[in-house]
């Protein structure tokens, strides 16, 4: 790509434009994948620190549940009522274990 991009000028071709589109491309894309990225993050640490297993009870956002599964973009607790939830781990910011 880096050489296209120097063969072109060299050609006659302004490259000008194509580094503008591809310069707003990848600021959309940067935004874009800014909560994809927070939930990757946020579930390794999770994983990594061990802050809740899988079977565990426990209250994440309001809701009380068994862990069916910890992913690394979204956790799925059961609910009491026999709900799956699922919670984005990019949004859990309290993790309370029940007993």
């Amino acid at each position: 790509l880096i050489i296209l991009l120097t063969i072109l000028p060299i050609w006659g071709f302004d490259i000008t434009p194509i580094l503008t589109g591809a310069g707003i491309l990848g600021l959309a894309i940067g935004f874009g994948s800014k909560e994809l990225v927070k939930d990757l993050v946020a579930g390794f640490f999770i994983i990594f620190e061990g802050a809740m297993n899988t079977g565990d009870h426990v209250e994440i956002a309001g809701v009380k549940g068994k862990v069916l599964s910890i992913g690394m973009r979204t956790t799925k607790l059961k609910d009491e009522e026999g709900n799956i939830v699922i919670i984005p781990n990019g949004s859990i910011s309290k993790i309370s274990r029940l007993k």
